[in-house]
């Protein structure tokens, strides 16, 4: 089974206690760090925080197939998706300059 969430702390218990490997990519919400945290014991606070500020590309990855929790990179996918994050200020100010034009 394959569980993917932006928000792990809204997970059914029931649905986690299913999984039992985990990739995990940068969290920041304090919940959602605490819920990790409660769902790897043996993991350090200093690994939690890396959570924080991990690079795209970058998870940590732990469960029953790995001895300790890894911090790992991964490759970039080919053909690249072009699956980047949004640039929503982008969008406004072109979104802004064109309508400021019609007028």
């Amino acid at each position: 089974m394959c569980v993917s969430t932006q928000r792990p702390s809204d997970l059914s218990k029931t649905v986690v206690s299913q999984c039992s490997n985990f990739i995990v990519h940068r969290i920041q919400n304090p919940d959602d760090l605490i819920y990790i945290s409660s769902m790897v014991p043996y993991i350090d606070k200093d690994t939690i925080n890396r959570l924080t500020y991990l690079q795209t590309g970058h998870a940590l990855v732990f469960g029953s197939s790995i001895r300790i929790p890894m911090l790992t990179a991964f490759e970039e996918a080919i053909p690249n998706t072009d699956g980047n994050s949004a640039r929503i200020s982008e969008k406004w100010y072109i979104e802004s300059r064109d309508k400021n034009r019609s007028i």
